[in-house]
């Protein structure tokens, strides 16, 4: 487990935003969107591992796994409409984007929301080494200058580091996908829509699988 290495505040204890709930936290000096491996439960719940060793930072964390009792279906369903909705809009408002990958799933919807919001500046990510596109994602992340680790742990460290740079004022998160910088807005470049239509059609592929 990684220890905290930053000197953040605990000004508040950490505030967990589920998908059912219609709460906003933007009064809180850094939100994280749980981006990621879930794949029906077949990923390990690490969304729980990053909350509680963040649990005494003052954050907001958008966490969009649901129980068990979840059931995914997609078309007209309106609980699916709900999550998907929800997913989007925090994506595209957290000021930062945490995507963990495991090695044991195939995360096309992961690999979809990596091409959208890759050149948005929000994004860190962590891959295992076994993962089956590890390559894949190597390079799209060395492309767009993205963070890339390969462990949980690891992800831990650089999300903290993040939020103290955005603290300290050292990282300005625009509104939307913009963030301060040479980073082109998120809908300014081609090759996110192909990484997008990628992982989408990957997950045409393996119908059925969450994430």
């Amino acid at each position: 487990m990684a220890s905290s290495s930053s000197s953040l505040a605990p000004a508040k204890a950490i505030h967990v935003i589920a998908p059912h709930e219609n709460v906003h936290a933007q009064k809180l000096p850094v939100s994280i969107f749980l981006a990621g491996s879930i794949e029906m439960g077949k990923a390990p719940e690490w969304q729980k591992e990053i909350i509680s060793t963040l649990a005494h930072h003052p954050f907001a964390i958008y966490n969009p796994r649901r129980g068990p009792e979840f059931k995914w279906e997609a078309g007209n369903n309106a609980l699916f409409k709900e999550q998907v909705d929800w997913e989007h809009k925090h994506l595209s408002e957290s000021s930062i984007i945490a995507m963990f990958i495991s090695g044991e799933t195939k995360a096309p919807i992961s690999l979809m929301e990596m091409g959208m919001f890759a050149t948005s500046g929000r994004l860190i990510v962590a891959c295992e080494k076994n993962f089956w596109r590890l390559g894949n994602v190597e390079w799209v992340c060395r492309y767009y200058g993205i963070t890339l680790v390969y462990t949980l742990d690891d992800l831990i460290v650089e999300v903290e580091k993040r939020a103290k740079q955005i603290e300290s004022g050292r990282f300005t998160v625009k509104k939307s996908h913009e963030v301060s910088g040479p980073t082109m807005s998120v809908l300014e470049s081609p090759w996110t829509y192909a990484l997008a239509a990628a992982g989408l059609a990957v997950g045409v592929g393996l119908a059925r699988v969450r994430r």
